[in-house]
């Protein structure tokens, strides 16, 4: 039986300074998550938005989340992420469907106050997140694991981590939210 060399290393290497470049040629990086319906029907998405040159960030949802407060709430039985400008083609409900296999990103009570508590933190500034405006490393990987963690498409996607080197966001001091 003759073996094959595979050189994994090397692979992850180039794949990762394509995404470097890609974020190099970025002004932005962000992401929406859906959340759930309302009681009428309707979608509700949290998204943020980071300036990579600038490094401000803002964070907002489509709704306020007490609308997701009803008896027997439809919560995303399955995390769905949408990067930014991107179109969204596929309906809501089909891309929960299609996620469903996934382990994990089921929204629940916990997820929504967890949420909150990050959009607060960016709308007040807070000095455990931010400094001198802009948010800490350790910050942006917290919204994004909860939010939207990036686009692995190697033309023009990136992660947050690229993100994060590109906007030179200061490492800050360690607190858990």
């Amino acid at each position: 039986m003759q073996s094959v060399k595979v050189d994994v290393k090397e692979d992850t290497v180039n794949i990762r300074d394509t995404w470097l470049e890609n974020a190099k040629k970025a002004k932005q990086f962000g992401g929406k998550r859906f959340l759930g319906f309302t009681e009428k029907g309707a979608e509700v998405w949290v998204s943020y938005l980071l300036d990579l040159e600038t490094g401000s960030l803002t964070a907002k949802s489509s709704h306020d989340f007490s609308v997701l407060m009803y008896e027997d709430p439809q919560f995303a039985t399955a995390r769905v992420t949408v990067p930014r400008n991107k179109v969204q083609r596929t309906s809501t409900e089909r891309m929960v469907r299609a996620n469903a296999k996934n382990a994990g990103g089921k929204v629940t009570l916990f997820t929504l106050s967890y949420i909150q508590r990050l959009i607060d933190m960016i709308d007040g500034k807070n000095p455990r997140a931010f400094v001198k405006g802009k948010p800490t490393a350790l910050f942006m990987h917290y919204l994004a694991g909860a939010i939207y963690e990036g686009d692995l498409d190697e033309e023009n996607g990136f992660t947050f981590r690229q993100a994060i080197e590109v906007a030179k966001l200061p490492e800050g001091e360690y607190f858990i939210v």
